[in-house]
Formats: structure tokens, C-alpha cells, sequence
């Protein structure tokens, strides 16, 4: 299991070494390789096989929601690169309540919102969803970045998430007639 320091610390490295939050920058001097692919249910999947790693992306998501997801499987070849090697990770982990998901969400949320951004917008009184749609994304990653500014001292309550906001997200943007994108 990760620490939530060790996911800041990495994040914090990473961003310093290239400048960038885009995940496709990111994965571009990462050398990660970016696939789309024409999934039915899945939205992304990290893979390893020999030295190439893999990141593939539904075809048809929200240019916001790719983002979000590429930032996920991002997460998951910084801190679990050994469990996609030869296998991929896949809709049945990466929706699961394992630990290995909140990491890579809580790694996608660290890297996507700033801090300084985010309390701004809490002490002007904006609630998390009011936050996500001005940051381009959604309530619970934006309640996952909370909870992790919490651990770093910020003074915030404790904020509630769905585990399994990737799978539902999308729709929800759909439903409510609103594209934070």
C-alpha cells in the first residue's frame, strides 16, 4: 500500500521535472503510450509488457473525463507498475474498492488541482460541486483532493466520495445536462 505522502511527494517530483499537469504531456515524456481503443464498458486500462507501458483510453469519453482517466492510469504505472506488467489492470480493479484505485484516484486528483487553486474557490464559498464545475471536473475527485489537502494541514472537514466515481461520472455530467469540460 502507498502512503498519501509518498503519492504528494511523487506528484510534486513530477510536475517540477516537466513543468506540465496535461496527463498527455505527461505520458508523452514519460514515454507512456497512449491507445485508443473502441471500449464498450471499460474507460481506460494500464498495461506493461516488456519495457512499453500502456495506457488505453475509451475512444468516445468527454475530453474531460479522458483526462481524469488518463490521470488514473497514470497513477497506476508511477505507483503500481509492477501489477501491469504482463496483465492489464482492468474495469474489475479499477472501479473495486481496492487500494490500489484510491491511490491512483488520489494521485489523479493531486496532480489535476492545485491546492491554492482549490482553497480559493472554498473560501469564496463554492461547495464541491460548484468546485468541480469550475475546475473541469468531478465531485469526487474534487472531494478526493479535500481529503488529501486535509492530510497536508489544510483546515477542511472530511469530505465523502464515491470509490467508484469513474464509472459513474460520465453519465452523471450526461444526465445533468452539464459537460464540466
Amino acid at each position: 500500500m502507498v502512503t498519501i505522502d509518498y503519492i504528494i511527494a511523487c506528484v510534486q517530483e513530477l510536475i517540477k521535472r516537466y513543468g506540465t499537469r496535461n496527463p498527455f504531456e505527461l505520458c508523452e515524456a514519460l514515454k507512456v503510450i497512449i491507445k485508443y481503443e473502441d471500449f464498450i464498458e471499460l474507460k481506460g486500462m494500464y498495461r506493461k509488457l516488456g519495457r512499453n507501458r500502456y495506457i488505453m483510453l475509451k475512444r468516445d469519453l468527454i475530453d474531460c473525463m479522458l483526462a481524469i482517466v488518463c490521470l488514473h492510469e497514470l497513477g497506476h504505472d508511477q505507483l503500481h507498475r509492477k501489477l501491469g506488467e504482463n496483465k492489464s489492470l482492468r474495469d474489475s480493479v479499477i472501479f473495486g474498492r481496492e487500494p490500489i484505485e484510491l491511490e491512483a484516484n488520489m494521485y489523479a486528483a493531486e496532480v489535476k488541482l492545485i491546492d491554492d487553486d482549490i482553497m480559493e474557490l472554498v473560501y469564496s464559498g463554492y461547495t464541491v460541486d460548484q468546485i468541480a464545475m469550475e475546475t473541469k471536473t468531478c465531485g469526487d475527485l474534487v472531494a478526493i483532493k479535500l481529503d488529501i489537502m486535509k492530510h497536508k494541514g489544510y483546515p477542511l472537514r472530511d469530505s465523502e466520495y464515491n470509490a467508484n466515481f469513474l464509472r459513474v461520472a460520465e453519465a452523471r455530467f450526461i444526465e445533468k445536462d452539464y459537460s464540466p469540460c
